[in-house]
């Protein structure tokens, strides 16, 4: 559904924060397995980078995320967590 290099929008499942947009760079896949005390769920999510400076900025201020831009402004998504493909700008 989604690709490497595809410019989504986020909605944080923690914080209480408007859409997020983020790069896709690479896809993560977790089989999961069964610990000895607790059983570690599937999951698919994605390492992205925040490509908006304003995001960036708001996420540190009002969320207390240390992002800083330019140099450390990459995250990780769960695929749940994306709501669709950003238009682009014309």
């Amino acid at each position: 559904m989604y690709e490497k290099g595809d410019v989504v929008l986020v909605r944080c499942r923690n914080i209480n924060a408007p859409l997020i947009r983020v790069k896709l760079l690479e896809k993560e896949v977790f089989e999961g397995h069964k610990g000895r005390y607790i059983n570690f769920p599937p999951y698919v999510g994605w390492s992205a980078m925040i490509t908006n400076r304003k995001d960036c900025d708001m996420l540190r201020k009002n969320c207390s995320i240390p992002f800083s831009w330019p140099d450390e402004r990459t995250t990780f998504v769960f695929e749940e967590e994306i709501v669709r493909k950003a238009n682009k700008k014309k």
